[in-house]
């Protein structure tokens, strides 16, 4: 028979509170031993976080056994901040369902709570294996065998569905190499974490969805020595090499860079993991590309702003510079014709062999620079781009922008 435990955890009394952030926790009995979420919600709080955490788990079930279930459904459709999502023991070492269904289980999940709560972070729970007792023997060689067997298959469902993935398993084997003494677990033969065990999974999750240092004074039921070796290894573990756990793997961050060169700006987009992107140029241009130059007709104090989108999550990035210079002349005062060809310039003036010029890119760096021969500049050697001539005459500079 299985007992379904669906509760809420409050310890914040104002709901409503400036910043709370919703988090649910669905598993089975590995998740809610030792009432492992509430440790979470204490450790969270300790360090300013300001959570409420809600757990549905269901003491030997899968992530299968779940999927249709009315309450879990209705809790998908409540906004989330953060979810954890923590495969059954036989899904976690690939038997079940398999790979494949548990990846497509994990999905169809995933888009439920996009669904309501785009933004939110979801993270897939990496189990430790327990430790078998044979022949009054400890096998903790097959202890070690087998975690990296569940660390794959969540890696693999974890990589599939685009999410991270929090390595309790990972801590669990940091801290019993060259120990051997039984700290995390009630028994062997026991798959199930005692209070140090969820203590330590506890500060993974901490690690893993505020991707900061856990450290602090709340312990738990641990004890203070214990605890801090706790907190230490799971710092390191889960912080020192967040590609492992895919933390920054499909993590979106919006960001530009721009380079201006008189009055046209280079916008460049270094946005990652995200489907659409709008650009607002001081509210005079709007572009979907990812590069492109524009001219700005005035100087001045100026803005550009990207907005991106992922899965309905939205982000946005405003950089503000200013226009010294406004440089669109009267092409008269130096020049009756300028010809841009593939690979060559002809500058038409009237009485002028030698012009001193210089060629920039949109980044400022010069590529080209000299006197024109008999009014001809030859551009065969730079490469395909946007670029600034300037010449030099009379101590005046005229800057003229062509794309080759």
């Amino acid at each position: 028979m299985k007992k379904i435990f669906v509760f809420r955890i409050m310890i914040i009394l104002c709901l409503t509170a400036i910043g709370q952030r919703n988090v649910l926790f669905v598993g089975n009995s590995l998740t809610f031993y030792n009432d492992m979420p509430t440790m979470f919600e204490n450790l969270a709080n300790t360090k300013g976080q300001n959570v409420v955490v809600t757990q549905y788990t269901i003491g030997g079930a899968g992530l299968h056994d779940m999927q249709s279930n009315a309450d879990l459904l209705n809790l998908f459709n409540q906004p989330w901040d953060f979810v954890i999502l923590q495969p059954g023991t036989s899904e976690s070492g690939g038997m079940g369902v398999g790979v494949d269904s548990l990846t497509a289980i994990v999905k169809t999940m995933r888009r439920r709570i996009w669904n309501v709560s785009p933004c939110a972070k979801i993270c897939l729970f990496e189990i430790s294996n327990g430790i078998y007792f044979q022949d009054n023997t400890p096998m903790w060689d097959y202890y070690f065998t087998t975690q990296p067997l569940i660390r794959n298959v969540i890696h693999k469902v974890a990589e599939a569905a685009k999410l991270p993935y929090a390595p309790v398993g990972e801590c669990f084997v940091a801290y019993y190499q060259g120990r051997n003494d039984l700290q995390l677990h009630n028994d062997f033969n026991d798959v199930h974490p005692n209070t140090n065990g969820s203590y330590l999974t506890t500060l993974v999750m901490y690690n893993t969805l505020f991707e900061e240092s856990n450290i602090c004074s709340y312990y738990g039921n641990t004890e203070e020595g214990l605890a801090k070796i706790l907190q230490h290894i799971s710092d390191s573990v889960v912080l020192n090499h967040k590609d492992l756990w895919l933390l920054d793997e499909f993590k979106t961050n919006v960001d530009f860079s721009y380079a201006i060169h008189n009055d046209v700006v280079r916008f460049v987009n270094l946005s990652t993991n995200y489907e659409t992107i709008e650009w607002n140029i001081n509210d005079e241009f709007t572009s979907y590309d990812n590069e492109f130059d524009y001219q700005f007709s005035s100087a001045g104090e100026k803005f550009a702003a990207v907005n991106i989108d992922n899965h309905g999550c939205k982000y946005n990035l405003t950089k503000e510079f200013e226009i010294t210079k406004n440089n669109s002349i009267d092409e008269k005062e130096f020049c009756n014709d300028i010809i841009f060809t593939n690979n060559s310039i002809v500058v038409n003036t009237t009485g002028r062999k030698e012009i001193y010029f210089r060629v920039s890119n949109m980044l400022g760096q010069i590529v080209k620079q000299g006197k024109t021969n008999n009014n001809v500049i030859d551009i065969c050697d730079i490469a395909r781009d946007t670029y600034i001539i300037t010449f030099i005459v009379d101590n005046k500079q005229y800057c003229y922008r062509f794309i080759k």
